[in-house]
């Protein structure tokens, strides 16, 4: 549901349609992923595929709009979902890498930079992700 509500957001609010169309990539790959889980009970196969699916959508994003607008502010999703589905010690090392391609843009316009530019995307950015925060950290209590 969240890809959904993004894309709805990115066409009808922001007019981004390259930002629509990797939502709902990553919601027709979330739908895929469920139903695959549901026939299959593959539980480490499917964790694996959805902690990929949404690191690298996670840092698609981030690197297509430079680490603007706060989009950074994503990447703090990556280590609860890679801890708590695939692990410790994967967790760990998947966290590392995309706290590192962050680290990265922010050096790049460390020696560039430019004035930050604070919009309403940049608004929608921090609730997003706190929103996430909320539903996932509900969801692994309850499971806890």
């Amino acid at each position: 549901m969240y890809f959904f509500v993004l894309t709805v957001i990115n066409i009808f609010k922001f007019n981004s349609y390259e930002l629509a169309l990797l939502d709902a990539v990553g919601l027709t790959l979330s739908i895929l992923l469920y139903v695959w889980f549901i026939k299959s009970s593959k539980i480490k196969a499917v964790s694996w595929a959805v902690v990929l699916l949404i690191n690298s959508l996670i840092l698609t994003f981030i690197i297509s709009i430079n680490g603007a607008a706060y989009s950074l502010f994503w990447a703090t999703l990556i280590p609860p979902f890679s801890f708590y589905l695939v692990g410790r010690n994967w967790g760990s090392l998947l966290s590392a890498f995309a706290f590192a391609v962050c680290a990265f843009i922010v050096y790049e316009h460390s020696q560039n930079p430019e004035p930050l530019k604070i919009g309403l995307g940049s608004v929608f950015n921090i609730i997003e992700v706190a929103i996430a925060h909320i539903v996932l950290f509900r969801f692994y209590e309850k499971t806890r």
